[in-house]
Formats: structure tokens, sequence, C-alpha cells
């Protein structure tokens, strides 16, 4: 099982999704990360450093 957690912008974190995989291929990734767009998750990856 995988969770995804992000930070909104008041800091406050939220689950973002859970998926469930067998290993941690690309093809398991390209689906977290399209899943995740098609909810319209913003920043994605984006780091505030």
């Amino acid at each position: 099982m995988y969770i995804a957690v992000g930070l909104r912008r008041d800091g406050k974190k939220e689950v973002l999704g859970l998926w469930l995989g067998k290993n941690e291929s690309a093809a398991f990734w390209m689906n977290v990360l399209t899943d995740m767009k098609a909810r319209r998750v913003k920043d994605l990856l984006h780091s505030r450093f």
C-alpha cells in the first residue's frame, strides 16, 4: 500500500490517495501521477526550498 501525502498552503497535511501495487515500477508511478492529475492536484513535486 502506498500513501501520498500533500502539504496544503495553510500548512496542514492531506492524504492525496492510496494505491495498492506489487512493486514500484515506472508504470505504477505513472498511474499514480496520472490519477492525482485527474483529481486536479496542484504543484505536484514542487519544492518550497
